[in-house]
């Protein structure tokens, strides 16, 4: 229930581009649902949430061990080089850090409280 996003400046107007780093595991994401139902679970709808079994939001988790033969365990990983990140972070409007007079990049880092009201844009 957690969520990374990379943000990038990239305009003179403060505007900055969210790249979501990492995967929702939730019950509502297509591919988690093939998973779970695969597995012999079904997901439910209740109180307007899709739940596992009717009970859980979210489809990875160490713990719940009525529900661990419907989850998977295996994190979603996306690992980057310094290298990679720089090219990344790299802004095109300004030839050096000073003349932005802001950090190129930064990462928001943020649980479900955040994102089920926010978009990445708006965090």
């Amino acid at each position: 229930d957690s969520r990374a996003v990379l943000s990038k400046d990239v305009s003179f107007d403060g505007q900055v581009t969210p790249l979501q780093m990492t995967v929702d595991h939730v019950a509502s994401n297509p591919d988690e649902k093939r998973l779970i139902e695969g597995l012999g679970g079904f997901i439910s709808s209740a109180g307007g949430i899709e739940r596992v079994n009717g009970t859980l939001a979210v489809s990875r988790s160490l713990g719940d061990t009525d529900l661990a033969p419907l989850l998977s365990q295996v994190p979603h990983v996306v690992a980057m080089s310094k290298a990679e990140v720089m090219q990344l972070c790299q802004n095109q409007l300004y030839t050096t850090l000073e003349e932005s007079h802001a950090p190129p990049c930064f990462i928001v880092l943020a649980s479900d409280g955040l994102w089920d009201v926010m978009s990445n844009q708006e965090a």
